[in-house]
């Protein structure tokens, strides 16, 4: 990406969105989340001018330097929403 220089998402992108998405929902790094557990619970959001992003995660009750993802999402918006603000 240059400065100057407009930005496409094509094809090959999405793929590569795609693949990664994926990995990630199959990795044994995401953990289901602990409701008898006393660690927090987070929701974090992130909201683009196209797409509200999200993921939920936990701390380790052990360690709260240690946060467990148990699921990643997004939305996309469509043209009303996207022009909402």
């Amino acid at each position: 990406m240059h400065k100057e220089e407009p930005f496409y998402f094509r094809p090959d992108q999405i793929a590569a969105q795609k693949n990664l998405k994926a990995a990630l929902l199959a990795s044994p790094v995401l953990h289901p989340i602990n409701y008898s557990s006393e660690a927090p619970v987070i929701l974090t959001v992130d909201t683009l001018h196209i797409t509200v992003d999200f993921h939920l995660c936990q701390y380790d009750p052990d360690n709260s330097k240690i946060c467990y993802y148990a699921h990643f999402s997004s939305i996309t918006l469509n043209d009303h929403e996207a022009r909402f603000s």
